[in-house]
């Protein structure tokens, strides 16, 4: 019964800085403040709950990706920035309208394999945070007093970090581009913007018109939809297909792809149609030109409203 009169023992009371050390070489350290090295010898084995509580203890943070694919927002928007900052060749290819999507994720996924600090581009992990914060902060490229590169890329990754800075790579050839929606979102603030849309790069403001008169042909032309077939990716300086406001266009079936030929439907209408969703025309199921490539409508999205 003695003990049940025992004081209550405080920081200052003798014994309860014997029992203090008393503790384990771990606790006493975390008592105190510390970061204590990991133990020694014999492990105490967590119970699956026991685990969970600890992580999510504030001195246990769980490190969970900060953004990922299918986020929208401000930080979507500085990862694209840093993303062209670290790779000029994917200005106006890679498009910085906020929206975590596929050429995004495929960008990320780029400077996680030449950095070595992952494969997998649908989120962005600390480590590859960290880096990208250098990106935009410009010490990424400052070199050790040594005088060696503060990140040296991989002997695998310096061809193809050559060819991205050139041509692209890895984000142009099949890559779809944006979906319908982000392109109406882009043209919306920044109509001007080169942008890549199912495959081909032209102006937002061009696909925008585009999906406008998809709609309108789908009512006009049962079972059938209109395909673009060229923009050249404005690779032909001074014409309206380098400046992102030109589509080469057809009709097509679309139950089997079939595009029919210039005798078989009114191609004037087809024409028709284009203008009045905001094109000028060059209707080639009809007339022929110096540029003439086979029976197709040219369409061309100038001026701007």
């Amino acid at each position: 019964m003695d003990s049940l009169k025992t004081p209550a023992q405080t920081p200052t009371c003798p014994a309860a800085r014997a029992t203090d050390t008393r503790q384990p070489e771990a606790v006493r350290i975390r008592l105190q403040g510390g970061s204590p090295e990991p133990l020694q010898g014999d492990r105490l084995e967590l119970s699956p709950q026991a685990r969970a509580m600890l992580q999510a203890s504030p001195q246990f943070p769980v490190h969970t990706p900060k953004i990922r694919l299918g986020d929208q927002g401000q930080e979507v928007l500085r990862l694209q920035a840093d993303l062209i900052r670290w790779m000029p060749g994917w200005r106006g290819v890679l498009v910085e309208d906020g929206c975590y999507g596929p050429q995004t994720a495929r960008a990320l996924t780029f400077f996680k394999e030449v950095l070595g600090t992952g494969v997998d581009g649908r989120c962005l992990d600390a480590n590859t945070e960290r880096l990208l914060d250098e990106v935009h902060s410009g010490q990424f490229w400052i070199k050790n007093p040594d005088g060696r590169p503060r990140h040296r890329r991989q002997p695998e990754q310096e061809e193809p970090y050559q060819r991205a800075l050139t041509t692209g790579h890895p984000l142009r050839g099949g890559l779809d581009g944006l979906s319908p929606d982000q392109v109406r979102r882009v043209a919306a603030s920044q109509p001007d913007r080169f942008v890549r849309y199912r495959g081909f790069e032209a102006r937002a403001l061009t696909f925008k018109r585009f999906l406008a008169l998809e709609k309108t042909v789908e009512r006009e032309f049962p079972g059938h939809r209109v395909a673009i077939t060229c923009t050249t990716g404005g690779k032909h300086v001074g014409t309206a297909h380098g400046e992102g406001r030109a589509l080469d266009l057809v009709l097509e079936r679309i139950r089997d792809g079939y595009r029919p030929d210039t005798h078989e439907f009114d191609s004037s209408h087809l024409e028709d149609l284009a203008r009045k969703n905001g094109f000028e025309t060059l209707n080639e199921y009809l007339h022929d030109s110096p540029w003439w490539t086979g029976p197709h409508l040219h369409a061309e999205a100038w001026p701007a409203p």
